[in-house]
C-alpha cells in the first residue's frame, strides 16, 4: 500500500466566518478532490466535517480526528467505520460541533479505499 498525501481544499462560509471569526487555512491543488475538510458556523460554535467525493465508485475504512485545545480545555474526538462513496455527491465522513472561541483544531481524515491510503489534514482556528 502507497500513502498519498492530499492537499485540503478548506471550505468556510463567508458570513460564518465573518460572524462567528472561524479561519481556515486552504491548500486546493487541481484534480485533489477526493478528500476534503469542511468548516461551516453554525449558532456560535464550528461545525467540522471530514468529506469524500469520487467520480467512481470506491470504498473503504475512514478515520476522523479532532484534536481542541483553547481557553475552554482540550478534546480529542475520534470516529471512523466503512464507507461507500461514488459518482452523484459527496460523502460526510465523520462531522463534529465544536464551541470554543480561541481554540485550534487539528483535523486528520485518513481514508483507505479500493487499496489506496490517503490522508487529508489542516489546523482551524475558531475566534
Amino acid at each position: 500500500m502507497t500513502l498519498t498525501r492530499l492537499p485540503l481544499i478548506v471550505t468556510a462560509l463567508a458570513l460564518g466566518a465573518a460572524a462567528f471569526g472561524v479561519t481556515a487555512g486552504a491548500n486546493a491543488a487541481a484534480g485533489s478532490d477526493l478528500c476534503s475538510i469542511e468548516t461551516h458556523a453554525r449558532g456560535g460554535m464550528v461545525e467540522i466535517a471530514g468529506i469524500v467525493e469520487s467520480d467512481t465508485p470506491i470504498s473503504g475504512s475512514y478515520r476522523f480526528e479532532v484534536v481542541s485545545s483553547g481557553p475552554g480545555g482540550k478534546s480529542n474526538i475520534n470516529q471512523g467505520g466503512s464507507f461507500n462513496a461514488g459518482p452523484g455527491g459527496p460523502v460526510t465522513l465523520g462531522r463534529v460541533t465544536l464551541g470554543n472561541p480561541g481554540a485550534t483544531y487539528d483535523v486528520r481524515l485518513a481514508v483507505s479505499a479500493n487499496g489506496n491510503d490517503y490522508v487529508c489534514e489542516d489546523s482551524i482556528a475558531a475566534r
